[in-house]
């Protein structure tokens, strides 16, 4: 994810801080894509956190290996009794953590793993995942 990624190198191994922060939302890609999406303006909806209305898994990693404990969910928004709505979730995500640093090169990133999973949603619609107000710091704690 750009702006959630960075290489550099450090003279020795050490620990790091690393905080991320973004904004991610899901909307439909080609929005004319068959579904009456003017029946659905303005209707209230909520948020399945259930594994199966899971739209996207992010993680940390660190030099190509997923840090534990760093995995943040994005879940499809729907109204009753489960239809998916034009407008899906949209969620503040952060990720704060100490990660173990090698000498030489290292690369710290936010990766994404996009999900359909639900039986709800239209095979024949594409999703976008879109990832807003991004930053990354990364705070080597060097001796």
């Amino acid at each position: 994810i750009p702006g959630l990624a960075a290489s550099f190198y450090c003279e020795e191994a050490c620990h790091a801080i690393v905080t991320a922060t973004f904004n991610a939302k899901e909307r439909l890609l080609f929005p004319g894509s068959g579904v009456d999406r003017e029946s659905k303006t303005g209707v209230l909806s909520t948020v399945m956190e259930k594994e199966d209305f899971k739209a996207a898994e992010f993680k940390l990693f660190v030099n190509g290996s997923a840090v534990k404990g760093t995995s943040r969910n994005l879940f499809i928004s729907q109204k009753e009794p489960a239809t998916p709505i034009e407008d899906l979730a949209g969620k503040n995500l952060s990720i704060c953590c100490m990660v173990e640093l090698v000498a030489g090169i290292n690369d710290v990133s936010v990766q994404i793993q996009p999900k359909i999973e639900s039986s709800s949603v239209s095979k024949d619609e594409f999703f976008h995942i879109y990832v807003s107000f991004r930053q990354m710091h990364v705070e080597a704690l060097l001796k």
